[in-house]
């Protein structure tokens, strides 16, 4: 059984964004509570932490999508420690 967050997660990446105003709302909300701006060998790098397989899938395609731009991405591992 999910718990209510994985839930929560899965109805909101089946939701469907009829506008691109709509992805961009979205993108701009998720980059600002999940993500970070750096600048890397003089280029400006977003990065973007979620713990959401689709979730992150959606991020990568919509960034496509709507700015044209390739995308990176990366499986980190977390580890608990007690």
């Amino acid at each position: 059984m999910h718990s209510l967050t994985v839930a929560v997660k899965d109805e909101l990446v089946s939701a469907t964004s009829l506008t691109t105003s709509q992805r961009v709302a979205e993108l701009a909300t998720i980059l600002r509570f999940a993500g970070g701006l750096h600048v890397i060998g003089g280029n400006l790098a977003v990065e973007v932490e979620l713990d959401h397989m689709e979730a992150a899938k959606r991020v990568r395609r919509d960034i496509r999508d709507v700015f044209g731009m390739a995308t990176d991405a990366a499986v980190m591992l977390s580890l608990i420690h007690i």
